[in-house]
């Protein structure tokens, strides 16, 4: 009994001491991610926390916004290109695959005609749908509307609900995998495919 008074301290400050080791350790060896930013049309700034950080499509490295709660673990985002509405999101940092599909702006100078034909793809910033598109085999290719966007799995792709979009999936040994997708404004879809093999 003397032995185990003894031992219990000891197993205790072990215990605590090792779980503040833990925690410690696992903020040190926290790196930011990188990640792939893509837009429609491409050639659009990307600015990751205020910061321009060059043009789509990207490879960068995300880092938290601020220190307290949830900004430790969000990244904000923004694209914007001339003559197209800017878009900023507010990302966690694991959502390493964004795609931005921008609304382009209606200029005073263009003819009837143009704005005519404008007129179907300009939508407001609101009338968007999200989808999540994920596969079986993953890290395939995702094209929309003949835009390579990023690999498999895809959390949060924003898509004018307008118009029926081409969503192509595509990986070296497989089918490829293409379907049709039109969004609901504000909702959020998903996209499960399977890929055949050859």
């Amino acid at each position: 009994m003397r032995k185990l008074n003894l031992l219990l301290p000891a197993l205790l400050f072990f215990i605590l001491t090792g779980c503040g080791t833990i925690k410690d350790l696992k903020k040190a060896d926290y790196k930011p991610t990188p990640a792939y930013v893509n837009s429609s049309p491409r050639g659009a700034n990307v600015y990751i926390n205020g910061k321009l950080t060059g043009k789509t499509p990207l490879e960068a490295e995300l880092k938290a916004r601020g220190k307290e709660w949830p900004a430790n673990w969000e990244c904000e985002i923004k694209v914007e290109k001339d003559g197209y509405f800017p878009e900023t999101r507010v990302v966690h940092l694991n959502e390493i695959q964004q795609y931005f599909e921008l609304a382009k702006r209606k200029t005073k100078n263009e003819s009837q005609a143009i704005e005519e034909k404008e007129a179907e793809a300009y939508i407001p910033r609101e009338e968007k749908g999200s989808v999540k598109i994920t596969s079986i085999p993953g890290r395939a290719e995702i094209y929309i509307d003949d835009f390579y966007i990023g690999n498999t799995p895809i959390t949060n792709v924003k898509l004018v609900s307008s118009i029926t979009h081409i969503i192509s999936i595509r990986k070296t040994g497989y089918r490829e995998w293409r379907r049709t997708l039109r969004v609901l404004t504000g909702s959020r879809q998903r996209i499960d495919a399977e890929l055949e093999k050859e």
